[in-house]
């Protein structure tokens, strides 16, 4: 596999499992759907509220939860590929630490970063 093959095998799963959810929700009945309500506070954070109207199939949360797991997967294999070009090495420094860090807060995606994608820089 060539550079970042892995991360566009997962970027592919994770469009076909949003296509499968997709085709899912629009079949389900309206009786199905919630009623969602979302509530912001001063600061800025809040609440999504969601009141359940009916039953939603099993499979639904499954895809769903399969489908972010695969768009994470994917980020972190770009960072892992990113990181075997920048250090020259493979596998890469600090290959089981390697993470794309997610947060809503840009102060904490500094730090975060600092940590998960820290590697020795290539050396030429």
């Amino acid at each position: 596999m060539g550079a970042y093959d892995v991360a566009r095998l997962r970027l592919r799963r994770a469009i076909a499992h949003g296509e499968h959810l997709a085709q899912l929700w629009n079949s389900l009945p309206t009786e199905y759907l919630c009623t969602p309500k979302a509530r912001v506070g001063p600061n800025g954070y809040g609440d999504l509220i969601v009141t359940n109207v009916g039953e939603i199939p099993e499979e639904l949360p499954l895809l769903l939860g399969e489908l972010l797991y695969q768009l994470r997967s994917a980020l972190d294999a770009c960072i892992y590929q990113a990181t075997i070009y920048a250090t020259n090495q493979d596998p890469p420094p600090n290959e089981g630490k390697l993470e794309f860090p997610i947060t809503h807060d840009p102060k904490e995606w500094k730090r975060l970063a600092g940590r998960r994608l820290s590697a020795p820089a290539r050396h030429r």
